[in-house]
């Protein structure tokens, strides 16, 4: 086994003993915000990860739930007009992420306040804001796939969600969740990594919620290997996204809801016939890998551990490594990109 391998495996096997030490004190630390009265929107916002986790715990809108918006740590800071009433909930592991801290940063000026959520209270983003949520755990390793960071920051946000809400949304079943999934075979998990080929195109297709977990999944293979993998909406599939696939591609499709089983039922017969293979997650009578959990939430982050596993099978199966050369040409860049950049005040 190549020693990436072995460090990835160990975080993802991590996660259910993690994140139940963690969630009284997230729990804590969420309850601790002083949210204004009467409160104004909730804008939950991040980069990569940080963001989908923020999605995934969105689910369908309700009344209840018509002041909390997700959108990007970019829109958050550049695009969206923030207001004294507003509460600005910033998510980023390392709390260095220059778009995360520009949002912190807009919401101080508009007189919002800002609840982060981080592992490194010292940090850029932890010195923003005015109450921090900690994450309280060391990552593994920040080289491979994030699986446990992202986790831990679903957790944390359900945690702020129902300090906010004042309603209880199952925190303390995530545990028992991630465990259920790590517990399916291997080789049942396999089984769907196998049609995936490093020279084909994988689409992973979801809706509404579960378009932001075929984000998270598609970013471990981008993480891992580079791979072309591309997040698609199971609607635009079915409005010209499918011109560009080829014979040998793989389908991963989401089958997390009934919407989204629906849709998926009446696109595979004709991405087969197209040429691709497809692989179901979810979706009682066609699913290839099935999930022991309830719809919302806990339906969308089963499937996002099965692709962390998926990710790490398919790297396994093909002897890839899942960590990048420190020189790497896209490394090198990332870094350029991670500079601050000129917020709308010109700061």
């Amino acid at each position: 086994m190549i020693a990436s391998h072995a460090t990835m495996r160990r975080e993802i096997a991590l996660q259910p003993a993690m994140l139940r030490s963690a969630i009284p004190e997230l729990r804590q630390a969420a309850a601790g915000f002083s949210w204004p009265k009467p409160p104004g929107r909730i804008v939950f916002c991040g980069c990569g990860d940080s963001l989908t986790a923020a999605g995934l715990i969105a689910g369908p809108r309700r009344r209840t739930d018509e002041r909390m918006l997700v959108v990007s740590a970019q829109e958050a800071s550049s695009y969206l007009q923030l207001s004294h009433d507003d509460v600005v909930v910033t998510a980023s592991v390392s709390g260095t992420t220059a778009a995360t801290i520009a949002a912190a940063v807009a919401a101080r000026q508009a007189g919002a306040r800002c609840c982060a959520v981080t592992a490194a209270p010292a940090s850029p983003l932890g010195r923003e804001a005015d109450h921090v949520v900690i994450l309280p755990y060391r990552p593994v390793s920040r080289d491979t796939p994030h699986s446990l960071d992202f986790t831990m920051t679903v957790a944390a946000l359900l945690a702020v969600k129902e300090a906010a809400s004042g309603e209880a949304l199952g925190l303390d079943r995530l545990p028992v969740l991630a465990e259920r999934t790590l517990a399916l075979p291997d080789a049942d998990v396999e089984a769907s990594a196998q049609p995936w080929s490093p020279t084909a195109c994988l689409y992973v297709m979801g809706a509404g919620p579960g378009l932001a977990t075929a984000r998270y999944i598609v970013a471990k293979f981008h993480e891992a290997f580079g791979c072309s993998a591309i997040a698609c909406e199971l609607e635009d599939v079915a409005h010209g996204q499918h011109l560009a696939f080829r014979s040998g591609d793989m389908a991963l499709l989401l089958a997390l809801d009934p919407p989204a089983a629906a849709r998926v039922a009446h696109l595979r017969p004709g991405l087969r016939q197209i040429g691709l293979r497809t692989v179901v997650i979810g979706g009682e009578g066609l699913s290839d890998i099935g999930i022991v959990a309830d719809q919302g939430w806990p339906m969308q982050l089963a499937a996002a551990i099965i692709g962390q596993r998926l990710c790490l099978l398919a790297a396994e199966r093909h002897g890839l490594p899942v960590t990048w050369p420190a020189d790497a040409p896209q490394i090198l860049a990332q870094r350029g990109w991670s500079a601050p950049t000129t917020r709308r005040d010109g700061a």
